[in-house]
Protein backbone atom coordinates (compact mmCIF):
# COMPACT_ATOMS: atom_id res chain seq x y z
CA UNK A 1 0.00 0.00 0.00
CA UNK A 2 2.80 2.40 0.82
CA UNK A 3 4.26 2.00 -2.61
CA UNK A 4 0.80 2.61 -4.10
CA UNK A 5 0.46 5.77 -2.14
CA UNK A 6 3.93 6.93 -3.27
CA UNK A 7 3.13 6.32 -6.93
CA UNK A 8 -0.20 8.16 -6.66
CA UNK A 9 1.50 11.21 -5.18
CA UNK A 10 3.46 11.66 -8.42
CA UNK A 11 0.18 12.64 -10.07
CA UNK A 12 -0.04 15.67 -7.81
CA UNK A 13 3.56 16.58 -8.48
CA UNK A 14 3.05 17.14 -12.20
CA UNK A 15 1.49 20.54 -11.47
CA UNK A 16 4.13 21.78 -9.04
CA UNK A 17 6.05 25.06 -9.25
CA UNK A 18 8.08 26.26 -12.23
CA UNK A 19 11.53 25.12 -13.25
CA UNK A 20 14.01 27.24 -15.14
CA UNK A 21 15.29 25.49 -18.25
CA UNK A 22 15.60 26.04 -21.95
CA UNK A 23 12.55 25.61 -24.17
CA UNK A 24 14.29 22.71 -25.84
CA UNK A 25 14.73 20.88 -22.55
CA UNK A 26 11.17 21.61 -21.40
CA UNK A 27 9.71 20.14 -24.58
CA UNK A 28 12.01 17.12 -24.78
CA UNK A 29 10.22 13.77 -24.46
CA UNK A 30 11.99 11.54 -21.94
CA UNK A 31 9.63 8.54 -22.19
CA UNK A 32 6.87 7.16 -24.39
CA UNK A 33 4.32 4.95 -22.60
CA UNK A 34 1.96 3.44 -25.18
CA UNK A 35 -0.15 6.45 -26.24
CA UNK A 36 1.27 8.86 -23.66
CA UNK A 37 4.51 10.81 -23.39
CA UNK A 38 6.41 12.14 -20.38
CA UNK A 39 8.38 15.32 -20.96
CA UNK A 40 11.54 16.56 -19.32
CA UNK A 41 9.53 19.37 -17.69
CA UNK A 42 7.03 16.95 -16.12
CA UNK A 43 9.80 14.75 -14.76
CA UNK A 44 11.78 17.57 -13.21
CA UNK A 45 8.73 19.38 -11.84
CA UNK A 46 7.70 16.14 -10.16
CA UNK A 47 11.14 15.68 -8.61
CA UNK A 48 11.34 19.32 -7.55
CA UNK A 49 7.97 19.03 -5.82
CA UNK A 50 8.91 15.85 -3.95
CA UNK A 51 12.49 16.70 -3.06
CA UNK A 52 12.06 20.46 -2.64
CA UNK A 53 13.11 20.65 1.01
CA UNK A 54 16.27 18.65 0.36
CA UNK A 55 17.31 21.24 -2.21
CA UNK A 56 17.51 24.15 0.23
CA UNK A 57 21.02 23.25 1.45
CA UNK A 58 22.46 22.52 -2.01
CA UNK A 59 24.21 24.91 -4.36
CA UNK A 60 23.17 24.84 -8.06
CA UNK A 61 25.83 22.26 -8.93
CA UNK A 62 24.78 19.97 -6.08
CA UNK A 63 21.11 20.43 -7.01
CA UNK A 64 21.76 19.41 -10.61
CA UNK A 65 23.75 16.37 -9.48
CA UNK A 66 20.98 15.31 -7.09
CA UNK A 67 18.32 15.57 -9.79
CA UNK A 68 20.49 13.66 -12.26
CA UNK A 69 21.02 10.88 -9.72
CA UNK A 70 17.29 10.50 -9.09
CA UNK A 71 15.78 11.10 -12.52
CA UNK A 72 15.93 7.48 -13.69
CA UNK A 73 14.18 5.81 -10.72
CA UNK A 74 11.68 8.67 -10.52
CA UNK A 75 10.89 8.34 -14.22
CA UNK A 76 10.19 4.65 -13.65
CA UNK A 77 7.62 5.56 -11.00
CA UNK A 78 5.96 7.98 -13.42
CA UNK A 79 5.85 5.28 -16.09
CA UNK A 80 4.16 2.91 -13.63
CA UNK A 81 1.61 5.60 -12.81
CA UNK A 82 0.82 6.13 -16.49
CA UNK A 83 0.40 2.40 -17.06
CA UNK A 84 -2.08 2.15 -14.19
CA UNK A 85 -4.10 5.11 -15.44
CA UNK A 86 -4.21 3.57 -18.91
CA UNK A 87 -5.37 0.24 -17.47
CA UNK A 88 -8.10 1.99 -15.48
CA UNK A 89 -9.28 3.77 -18.62
CA UNK A 90 -9.32 0.49 -20.55
CA UNK A 91 -11.48 -1.13 -17.87
CA UNK A 92 -13.82 1.86 -17.61
CA UNK A 93 -12.81 2.63 -14.04
CA UNK A 94 -13.02 6.31 -13.11
CA UNK A 95 -14.05 8.64 -10.33
CA UNK A 96 -17.46 10.27 -10.26
CA UNK A 97 -18.20 13.75 -8.94
CA UNK A 98 -19.50 12.43 -5.61
CA UNK A 99 -16.28 10.50 -4.95
CA UNK A 100 -14.14 13.55 -5.68
CA UNK A 101 -16.29 15.70 -3.40
CA UNK A 102 -16.08 13.09 -0.64
CA UNK A 103 -12.27 13.01 -0.97
CA UNK A 104 -12.02 16.80 -0.66
CA UNK A 105 -14.45 16.88 2.26
CA UNK A 106 -12.41 14.18 4.00
CA UNK A 107 -9.18 16.18 3.61
CA UNK A 108 -10.81 19.36 4.94
CA UNK A 109 -12.34 17.50 7.89
CA UNK A 110 -9.10 15.70 8.80
CA UNK A 111 -7.15 18.95 8.95
CA UNK A 112 -9.99 21.15 10.27
CA UNK A 113 -9.94 23.35 7.16
CA UNK A 114 -12.81 25.48 5.88
CA UNK A 115 -13.18 26.34 2.19
CA UNK A 116 -11.01 29.42 2.51
CA UNK A 117 -8.15 27.58 4.25
CA UNK A 118 -8.38 24.75 1.73
CA UNK A 119 -8.19 27.15 -1.23
CA UNK A 120 -5.23 28.91 0.37
CA UNK A 121 -3.43 25.59 0.84
CA UNK A 122 -4.02 24.69 -2.82
CA UNK A 123 -2.70 28.05 -3.98
CA UNK A 124 0.44 27.65 -1.87
CA UNK A 125 1.13 24.29 -3.52
CA UNK A 126 0.52 25.67 -7.02
CA UNK A 127 -2.90 24.14 -7.78
CA UNK A 128 -6.21 25.51 -8.99
CA UNK A 129 -9.27 23.71 -7.65
CA UNK A 130 -10.01 22.14 -11.03
CA UNK A 131 -6.41 20.91 -11.38
CA UNK A 132 -6.59 19.39 -7.92
CA UNK A 133 -9.90 17.67 -8.71
CA UNK A 134 -8.31 16.16 -11.83
CA UNK A 135 -5.43 14.78 -9.78
CA UNK A 136 -7.81 13.35 -7.18
CA UNK A 137 -9.79 11.76 -10.02
CA UNK A 138 -6.62 10.06 -11.25
CA UNK A 139 -5.81 8.85 -7.74
CA UNK A 140 -9.27 7.35 -7.30
CA UNK A 141 -9.12 5.65 -10.72
CA UNK A 142 -5.73 4.09 -9.90
CA UNK A 143 -7.06 2.94 -6.52
CA UNK A 144 -9.98 1.24 -8.25
CA UNK A 145 -7.86 -0.59 -10.80
CA UNK A 146 -5.42 -1.76 -8.11
CA UNK A 147 -8.32 -3.09 -6.04
CA UNK A 148 -9.82 -4.92 -9.00
CA UNK A 149 -6.61 -6.37 -10.44
CA UNK A 150 -4.64 -7.05 -7.24
CA UNK A 151 -6.25 -6.53 -3.84
CA UNK A 152 -9.60 -8.23 -4.52
CA UNK A 153 -7.84 -11.34 -5.83
CA UNK A 154 -6.01 -12.05 -2.55
CA UNK A 155 -7.62 -14.89 -0.59
CA UNK A 156 -6.42 -15.71 2.94
CA UNK A 157 -7.82 -18.71 4.80
CA UNK A 158 -7.88 -19.38 8.55
CA UNK A 159 -5.40 -22.18 7.91
CA UNK A 160 -3.04 -19.68 6.26
CA UNK A 161 -3.18 -17.42 9.30
CA UNK A 162 -2.70 -20.17 11.87
CA UNK A 163 0.28 -21.54 9.93
CA UNK A 164 1.78 -18.03 9.72
CA UNK A 165 1.43 -17.50 13.48
CA UNK A 166 3.12 -20.81 14.17
CA UNK A 167 5.92 -20.23 11.66
CA UNK A 168 6.69 -16.74 12.98
CA UNK A 169 6.27 -17.72 16.62
CA UNK A 170 3.92 -14.79 17.11
CA UNK A 171 2.63 -14.01 20.61
CA UNK A 172 -0.16 -11.78 21.84
CA UNK A 173 1.13 -8.34 22.83
CA UNK A 174 0.55 -7.00 26.34
CA UNK A 175 0.06 -3.28 26.94
CA UNK A 176 -1.14 -0.60 24.51
CA UNK A 177 0.93 -0.17 21.35
CA UNK A 178 1.01 2.22 18.43
CA UNK A 179 1.93 1.85 14.79
CA UNK A 180 3.59 5.15 13.88
CA UNK A 181 5.07 6.98 10.93
CA UNK A 182 7.63 9.67 11.77
CA UNK A 183 9.59 12.53 10.25
CA UNK A 184 12.50 14.01 12.18
CA UNK A 185 13.85 17.47 11.39
CA UNK A 186 17.21 17.20 13.17
CA UNK A 187 18.90 19.94 15.15
CA UNK A 188 22.38 19.25 16.52
CA UNK A 189 22.77 22.60 18.30
CA UNK A 190 20.40 25.07 19.96
CA UNK A 191 20.74 27.62 17.15
CA UNK A 192 19.48 25.00 14.65
CA UNK A 193 16.12 24.35 16.34
CA UNK A 194 14.34 27.39 14.88
CA UNK A 195 15.16 26.37 11.30
CA UNK A 196 14.14 22.78 12.06
CA UNK A 197 10.79 24.01 13.40
CA UNK A 198 10.11 25.99 10.22
CA UNK A 199 10.88 22.92 8.10
CA UNK A 200 8.46 20.87 10.20
CA UNK A 201 5.73 23.49 9.74
CA UNK A 202 6.31 23.59 5.97
CA UNK A 203 6.15 19.80 5.76
CA UNK A 204 2.89 19.75 7.74
CA UNK A 205 1.40 22.30 5.33
CA UNK A 206 2.21 20.00 2.41
CA UNK A 207 0.54 17.07 4.14
CA UNK A 208 -2.53 19.15 4.90
CA UNK A 209 -2.75 20.18 1.24
CA UNK A 210 -3.09 16.51 0.30
CA UNK A 211 0.47 15.27 -0.32
CA UNK A 212 1.08 11.87 1.26
CA UNK A 213 2.98 11.61 4.52
CA UNK A 214 5.38 9.16 2.88
CA UNK A 215 6.29 11.49 0.03
CA UNK A 216 6.83 14.42 2.36
CA UNK A 217 9.01 12.20 4.56
CA UNK A 218 11.05 11.10 1.55
CA UNK A 219 11.60 14.72 0.51
CA UNK A 220 12.87 15.63 3.98
CA UNK A 221 14.92 12.62 5.01
CA UNK A 222 16.49 9.39 3.81
CA UNK A 223 15.14 7.58 6.87
CA UNK A 224 12.20 5.18 6.52
CA UNK A 225 9.19 6.97 8.10
CA UNK A 226 7.62 3.68 9.21
CA UNK A 227 8.53 3.11 12.86
CA UNK A 228 6.49 -0.09 13.01
CA UNK A 229 4.64 -1.06 16.18
CA UNK A 230 5.95 0.48 19.40
CA UNK A 231 4.73 -0.19 22.92
CA UNK A 232 3.67 2.84 24.92
CA UNK A 233 6.40 2.31 27.53
CA UNK A 234 9.04 2.49 24.74
CA UNK A 235 8.04 6.02 23.70
CA UNK A 236 9.54 9.28 24.92
CA UNK A 237 7.21 11.53 26.97
CA UNK A 238 7.04 14.04 24.09
CA UNK A 239 5.64 11.34 21.79
CA UNK A 240 3.06 10.23 24.35
CA UNK A 241 1.93 13.84 24.80
CA UNK A 242 1.64 14.34 21.03
CA UNK A 243 -0.40 11.14 20.71
CA UNK A 244 -2.90 12.30 23.31
CA UNK A 245 -6.26 12.75 21.61
CA UNK A 246 -5.03 11.59 18.20
CA UNK A 247 -7.18 9.22 16.17
CA UNK A 248 -6.05 6.72 13.56
CA UNK A 249 -4.79 8.58 10.49
CA UNK A 250 -4.20 11.86 12.33
CA UNK A 251 -0.93 13.75 11.88
CA UNK A 252 0.44 15.59 14.90
CA UNK A 253 1.52 19.19 15.00
CA UNK A 254 5.28 19.77 15.16
CA UNK A 255 6.79 18.95 18.56
CA UNK A 256 10.30 19.24 19.91
CA UNK A 257 12.55 16.54 21.35
CA UNK A 258 16.25 16.52 22.11
CA UNK A 259 17.00 15.41 18.53
CA UNK A 260 15.03 18.16 16.78
CA UNK A 261 11.44 18.76 15.67
CA UNK A 262 9.07 15.92 14.84
CA UNK A 263 5.88 15.01 13.02
CA UNK A 264 4.11 11.72 13.63
CA UNK A 265 1.14 10.01 12.05
CA UNK A 266 -0.89 7.57 14.12
CA UNK A 267 -1.39 4.67 11.72
CA UNK A 268 -2.95 2.35 14.28
CA UNK A 269 -3.66 2.19 18.01
CA UNK A 270 -3.33 -1.37 19.23
CA UNK A 271 -4.99 -2.48 22.47
CA UNK A 272 -3.54 -5.37 24.49
CA UNK A 273 -4.12 -8.46 22.38
CA UNK A 274 -6.21 -11.54 22.90
CA UNK A 275 -6.12 -14.50 20.52
CA UNK A 276 -8.61 -12.83 18.14
CA UNK A 277 -6.49 -9.66 17.96
CA UNK A 278 -3.34 -11.73 17.33
CA UNK A 279 -5.17 -13.52 14.52
CA UNK A 280 -6.17 -10.21 12.90
CA UNK A 281 -2.63 -8.82 13.19
CA UNK A 282 -1.20 -11.91 11.51
CA UNK A 283 -3.82 -11.72 8.77
CA UNK A 284 -2.90 -8.08 8.07
CA UNK A 285 0.76 -9.01 7.77
CA UNK A 286 -0.06 -11.78 5.30
CA UNK A 287 -2.29 -9.38 3.36
CA UNK A 288 0.51 -6.82 3.09
CA UNK A 289 3.12 -9.38 2.06
CA UNK A 290 0.90 -10.88 -0.62
CA UNK A 291 -0.26 -7.50 -1.85
CA UNK A 292 3.31 -6.22 -2.28
CA UNK A 293 4.33 -9.38 -4.11
CA UNK A 294 1.27 -9.50 -6.39
CA UNK A 295 1.30 -5.76 -7.03
CA UNK A 296 4.92 -5.98 -8.20
CA UNK A 297 4.04 -8.91 -10.46
CA UNK A 298 1.07 -7.01 -11.92
CA UNK A 299 3.19 -3.92 -12.65
CA UNK A 300 5.76 -6.18 -14.34
CA UNK A 301 3.00 -7.66 -16.55
CA UNK A 302 1.77 -4.18 -17.51
CA UNK A 303 5.28 -3.21 -18.54
CA UNK A 304 5.87 -6.42 -20.51
CA UNK A 305 2.76 -5.99 -22.63
CA UNK A 306 3.22 -2.25 -23.21
CA UNK A 307 5.36 -0.15 -25.51
CA UNK A 308 7.79 1.79 -23.33
CA UNK A 309 10.63 3.83 -24.75
CA UNK A 310 12.94 5.70 -22.39
CA UNK A 311 14.87 8.62 -23.89
CA UNK A 312 16.85 9.95 -20.93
Amino acid sequence: MKKTIAILAVVLALWAGPLFASAFELDRVVAVVNKDVITWAELYRAMEFEFGQKMTSLDPKGRDAFFKQNESPFLDRMIEMNLQLQEAEKLGLKADDAEIKDAIDSIKKRYSMDDSAFQAALKKEGFTLEEYKKKLSDQIAIGKVISREVRDKIVITDQDVNAYIAKKGMKAQSGESYRLSHILFPAAAEDEFAAAEEKAKAALAKIRSGQSFEDVARSCSNADPDLGVLKRDMLAPEFIKALSGMKQGDVSGPFRTGEGWNLIRLDEKIAPEDRAALFLRAKKEIQEERFNRQYAAWIKQLKERSFIEIRL
